[in-house]
Order: structure tokens, then C-alpha cells, then sequence
């Protein structure tokens, strides 16, 4: 269980009650003509569905993680190919940093990039890198199929629009 909620069930249990005196048996403590009735009654008990809880949450979660994440990359890709002017490139940088580059201006074959002076080392807070105050004054020119490349080679791993 994990905060009172059963993750794999895992056998049952049982126990005779006396009606008059209200003694209980549990399985070793049974007399010989009790135990073929609690066998016969264990085999036959169902396992309730609410005992599969911790299982069935467990499986929405990664389900939804994963349908979540396969949209996010499609979104993603669809973002690469269709570049708009503000759109901002979240990047794993050569030494082990993240950084972010913002478009410019779209052309033909060419995008240009406001790339960040900075670059910070933990991902999550990356955001505080990604003010309009933290780019170069100018844009540098990138072929497309140069984009296109970090983004398969997964230097870029995730595409910001507004």
C-alpha cells in the first residue's frame, strides 16, 4: 500500500467466528473439519476491483504520460518545420548547460536567431534565462536544414510558441 492505497493484491485471508462464545480461528488455529470449507470458500472469493486501484493509476498515469509526450513531439515537429518569428528553441548546450535561441525572421531556405548570452545548468530553470533582455542585439543567419538537424540529434528538445 502506498498512502492506503493497494497497489497489487496479494492473497487472501480468512478466519472462523464461533456465534456463541465469538472466538475466532485463523488458518493454523482451525480444527481439521474447518479447513476444507476455508479452502473451498478462498478459492471461490473473488479479489475486489477496488484492490487493483494502485495498479489502475499507475497505468493512467503512464498512459497519459505518454500520449502527452508523443503530442508534445509531434507539436514539436510540427513547430521545426513551420518556423514563425518567435518562436524560442530550448537547447542542450556542448557543455552540459541548456541555453535558448529566438527566431527572428523566417525566410526561403534561412532562419535568423536572437541567440542567448547565457546558459544556466539546470534545466527547470531555464525560464529565468528566456527575457527579451538576455538575447544579442542581432539575429545570426541558420539554414533550415541545420535547425532541422539539431532538432533530430536532439541538441534542440523543445519549441516554445506563443
Amino acid at each position: 500500500h502506498i498512502f492506503w492505497i493497494p497497489i497489487f493484491p496479494y492473497g487472501k485471508t480468512g478466519a472462523s467466528q464461533c456465534e456463541h462464545c465469538n472466538v475466532v480461528y485463523k488458518k493454523g488455529q482451525m480444527p481439521a473439519e474447518y479447513l476444507q470449507e476455508y479452502e473451498r470458500v478462498k478459492a471461490e472469493a473473488k479479489t475486489p476491483v477496488w484492490k487493483y486501484a494502485g495498479l489502475i493509476i499507475i497505468a493512467a498515469l503512464a498512459l497519459y504520460f505518454y500520449i502527452s509526450d508523443g503530442q508534445r513531439d509531434n507539436r514539436n515537429s510540427s513547430y521545426i518545420e513551420s518556423p514563425l518569428p518567435g518562436d524560442i528553441y530550448r537547447m542542450k548546450a556542448d557543455n552540459g548547460h541548456f541555453t535558448t535561441m529566438k527566431v527572428d525572421s523566417v525566410g526561403m531556405d534561412t532562419l535568423y536567431i536572437f541567440v542567448n548570452r547565457y546558459q544556466i545548468k539546470p534545466r527547470k530553470e531555464l525560464k529565468d534565462i528566456m527575457s527579451d533582455t538576455s538575447y544579442w542585439p542581432f539575429s545570426l543567419p541558420f539554414a533550415k536544414i541545420e535547425i532541422d538537424s539539431m532538432f533530430l540529434n536532439e541538441e534542440i528538445y523543445d519549441v516554445d510558441r506563443d
